[in-house]
C-alpha cells in the first residue's frame, strides 16, 4: 500500500489504466531509528513517458520493496457524439477479443480454464464499499474508479490475490480487461514450480488479469 500510495503523487495521468506491474518484496525490517512514516521514504522515478503510455518505478529503501508500473492511456481525448458512438462500437468489439490472438473472449476463457485445472471456482467480487475504502487509503482519485460503472482498481485486485500468498517475494501482473464494480469473477490457479504459480482472473467476458507469483525455498532463497 505504501508503494501504491506513492503512485498518487504522479500527476498528469488521470483516466489512465494499469497495463502491467511488478512487485518485488525485499522483506527488510524498518530500522527503529528511522524517522517519519514509511511512505515518506519511497522514491518515484519516471522511466518513460509519452502520449500513450508511461512507466514508473517506486522504491522503498528502508524495506527493499519495489513496484514498477506501466500505465496506458485509456481515454485519449474528448470526442464528438458521432466519434464517441464509433468508439463505443469499436470498444465493444475489442472487449470480445484479446490483443493479437484472434480468439473470442469466451474461447480464451474456455482455453485458459482447460490449462489451469488445479484450482477453480473461487469467487472474486469486490464491492463498492471495498473499492471506496481502498481509494481513500491509497489516495487514488482516478475518475475511472467512480460511478456506477466504476473500474475496480488494479492494485485492489492484486492485493486481494496476494493475501493468500504470504511467502511471495515477487509478483508480475498483466492486465487484459477492466473489471467493473459488482461484476462477478473467478480465480483460476496453476502451480508452475515448487515455489511458483500462476493465478488468472476471469469473467464471462474473458481474462481480466494474469499474475505470476514467486516464493522462496526453505533456505530463504529465490528459486
Amino acid at each position: 500500500m505504501m508503494l501504491e500510495k506513492t503512485l498518487s503523487e504522479l500527476h498528469g495521468y488521470r483516466g489512465w489504466m494499469i497495463g502491467k506491474c511488478r512487485f518485488s518484496f525485499g522483506g527488510e525490517e524498518k530500522p527503529a531509528e528511522a524517522p517519519g512514516p514509511l511512505q515518506q521514504s519511497c522514491h518515484l522515478d519516471v522511466l518513460r513517458s509519452d502520449r500513450r503510455l508511461a512507466e514508473v518505478e517506486i522504491t522503498n529503501p528502508l524495506t527493499g520493496d519495489q513496484l514498477r508500473v506501466m500505465l496506458v492511456r485509456a481515454f485519449p481525448k474528448m470526442k464528438s457524439g458521432t466519434e464517441k458512438a464509433a468508439d463505443e462500437a469499436a470498444g465493444k468489439q475489442k472487449l470480445d477479443t484479446e490483443p493479437g490472438d484472434g480468439r473470442t473472449a469466451a474461447e480464451n476463457q474456455q482455453l485458459m480454464k482447460a490449462e489451469f485445472p488445479q484450482k477453480t471456482g473461487e469467487a472474486f467480487l469486490p464491492t463498492s464499499e471495498e473499492i471506496s475504502m481502498y481509494l481513500h487509503a491509497s489516495e487514488d482519485e482516478n475518475p475511472i474508479h467512480q460511478g456506477k460503472a466504476a473500474v475496480v482498481p488494479g492494485f485492489l485486485m492484486v492485493n486481494r490475490i496476494l493475501e493468500g500468498y504470504g511467502d511471495c517475494i515477487e509478483a508480475s501482473v498483466r492486465f487484459y480487461l477492466p473489471l467493473r464494480c459488482q461484476e462477478p469473477a473467478e480465480l483460476v490457479e496453476k502451480k508452475t514450480g515448487e515455489q511458483s504459480r500462476t493465478v488468472e482472473l476471469f469473467t464471462d467476458r474473458g481474462r481480466i488479469l494474469q499474475m505470476k507469483l514467486q516464493g522462496k525455498d526453505e533456505g530463504g532463497k529465490q528459486l
